[in-house]
């Protein structure tokens, strides 16, 4: 299950949501912090930088194979995620931008691509899109992954 973690919550007006998605084998704190060091934890540092950001890390299993955890789907794990966004108070009331790595960028596509498809027959699905303003792609595998097209003709 998806879980949003809250780094920093603005004093005054939220003027920006902005959420971090790690990528396959990541998690919430390591995949932003240089060296696994909660001193260069980039989602803090931006939450100090910037006033009025509600800034979140999503953290998901993002195993690279059964054999580590459990391995789902884009879609499946976008599911799960637009699940957990969608019923978050917190995003509800100001833009959001999402910062994604490697699959996280994958699984956010899926994600806004489902809501959009849902948008029609839930308010909520299209209140959801109608806040996201941007994403941030980090070296996400548009067009699939060399590695995995290698792993599969093995």
């Amino acid at each position: 299950m998806a879980d949003l973690i809250p780094i920093a919550e603005p004093d005054g007006e939220r003027k920006l949501n902005v959420v971090f998605v790690h990528g396959l084998g990541g998690d919430a704190r390591g995949t932003w912090a240089f060296d696994g060091n909660d001193d260069n934890y980039w989602p803090w540092h931006l939450s100090k930088a910037i006033e009025g950001l509600g800034v979140y890390a999503l953290d998901y299993d993002a195993s690279p194979s059964a054999w580590l955890g459990k391995a789902m789907s884009i879609p499946d794990r976008a599911g799960n995620i637009l699940s957990r966004l969608i019923a978050d108070n917190r995003l509800r009331n100001a833009p959001i931008v999402f910062i994604c790595h490697s699959l996280g960028g994958l699984v956010v596509k899926q994600a806004l691509l489902d809501a959009h498809d849902q948008s029609a027959a839930s308010k909520r699905h299209g209140d959801f899109l109608e806040n996201v303003r941007g994403v941030a792609f980090l070296a996400t595998p548009h067009s699939g992954s060399d590695l995995a097209n290698l792993l599969k003709a093995i």
